[in-house]
């Protein structure tokens, strides 16, 4: 992305920080999932893919989350960003703000839920530390202070310990305006519910076990509400076969989280990055030159795989199905890449995740190249329709041809003559119960000379 269009989109966001002091939408902060009847609560104020397969153009796309939550530095922060006063137990305790009329210290318990706007650093009345100056939405004249730990905000601006306290309440406007009502594929298996007693209280739901299953299933996002300091986003999706709703607190665009990229790295909080629990469906950016030759294309799977169909249920797809590859794209920052395919004999549509690029854990079974193989198993040379059932088994019988073992088994590891009559397909798997199989062929007719199957 160039500096111009970075530059573009971090003054979008500044506009609409500007803007929000004067907006009349009336929002609801707190929302809850569909089983937690309680009474709602009011604020205090109303394997990439590779440079040289790319087109020029593709260089200046951008994936939507990175376009509109940007993330903003302390010395990039301007006048006008709200902010909701969300105290973490910690806080409680450390009180870190003052009260801009008396400068005395303020209990950030009284201050819990209110909305402060941004008036910029200040020098705080000439004491030794500079500090940054808020006022309460609605109440210019009720102003806090935070004293920065270093001798100038400049000396602090340019961390990611940010500010206590304070969730970014512009993130959670934006979410609510542009990310409610769109889908979303999740991704761990993890998320929370809330509890009919009120009071905050939830239970963790695991979507992912065997009697559920919906990892990887498609979700709409139904609500959008604050959640706290470090992950200020309350994201609330839908189940939409048994209507359930369950939420994940995450952070977009990291502004003021006081947390650092490497931070989310563990599985453990990885979910609670955005991109780390959903994928956006409709973030397509386009592919380059090489993929985009698959557009069109008949194809068929050469190992049983998981597909998504029209309907956002995921299903197990039996090898060797035909599909006219409809369409193909990459979603936002994801390394892989979406395939929407038609299958050939019924014309359903499925959507299929696959890795371009060979990764330490990827498997063949998630690999483009070697999932997919264009064509027809049936307009093969060589290929018999009676011994297809056998073929999608895995099973190889006599009489098979070699394009018949090739389309059960794949190409061989290795080939050698055994004798003057037949001649050893070896093949080495990561099966550990069976790492070496071979499959025996006739010199005279070259076809399978036993019954080979386990």
């Amino acid at each position: 992305m160039t500096r111009k269009s970075i530059m573009t989109a971090i003054a979008v966001i500044m506009a609409v920080c500007a803007q929000g002091q004067n907006e009349s939408k009336v929002r609801n902060y707190f929302p809850t999932t569909n089983d937690a009847q309680v009474v709602k609560q009011t604020t205090a104020a109303a394997d990439s893919i590779q440079a040289e397969d790319e087109e020029d153009e593709l260089m200046e796309q951008t994936d939507y989350i990175s376009a509109n939550f940007p993330y903003l530095s302390m010395c990039d922060w301007k006048p006008g960003m709200r902010f909701m006063v969300i105290p973490t137990q910690k806080d409680l305790i450390q009180n870190p703000f003052v009260d801009g009329r008396t400068g005395m210290i303020v209990s950030t318990r009284a201050l819990k839920g209110k909305v402060f706007v941004f008036d910029g650093p200040t020098n705080n009345k000439g004491k030794l530390h500079e500090g940054m100056l808020f006022h309460v939405e609605g109440n210019p004249s009720e102003t806090y202070i935070f004293e920065v730990p270093t001798l100038t905000f400049a000396d602090y601006c340019g961390s990611k310990t940010g500010l206590p306290a304070l969730a970014y309440l512009d993130e959670v406007d934006r979410a609510q305006d542009s990310l409610v009502g769109k889908e979303v594929q999740v991704l761990v298996r993890h998320f929370c519910r809330d509890l009919p007693t009120g009071n905050n209280s939830y239970e963790y739901v695991d979507i992912g076990d065997e009697e559920k299953g919906k990892r990887n299933s498609v979700m709409k996002i139904t609500k959008v509400g604050v959640g706290n300091r470090n992950f200020p986003v309350k994201i609330i999706i839908e189940d939409p076969e048994t209507k359930q709703e369950y939420f994940q607190l995450v952070t977009i665009s990291h502004t003021n989280c006081g947390m650092r990229d490497e931070d989310f790295e563990p599985e453990e909080m990885k979910l609670h990055d955005f991109r780390g629990s959903f994928l956006l469906l409709d973030d397509k950016l386009a592919v380059g030159k090489n993929l985009k030759s698959w557009i069109g294309k008949q194809v068929y799977n050469f190992y049983d795989t998981k597909m998504r169909n029209s309907k956002g249920v995921t299903r197990k797809v039996p090898r060797l199905s035909v599909f006219t590859v409809n369409e193909m794209f990459r979603l936002g920052t994801s390394g892989k890449v979406t395939m929407k395919l038609k299958e050939q004999n019924t014309g359903e549509l499925y959507t299929k995740e696959v890795e371009v690029e060979r990764g330490k854990h990827t498997s063949d079974k998630e690999l483009l190249a070697t999932l997919f193989i264009e064509g027809d198993p049936m307009k093969i040379d060589g290929i018999k329709q009676k011994n297809m059932p056998f073929i999608r088994r895995g099973e190889v019988k006599k009489g098979f041809t070699e394009e018949e073992v090739r389309l059960t088994l794949g190409e061989p590891t290795s080939k050698m003559r055994v004798t003057t009559d037949y001649y050893q397909w070896l093949y080495q798997n990561d099966d550990p119960k069976m790492p070496f199989r071979t499959v025996d062929f006739n010199y005279k007719d070259h076809l399978v000379r036993k019954d080979m199957t386990k």
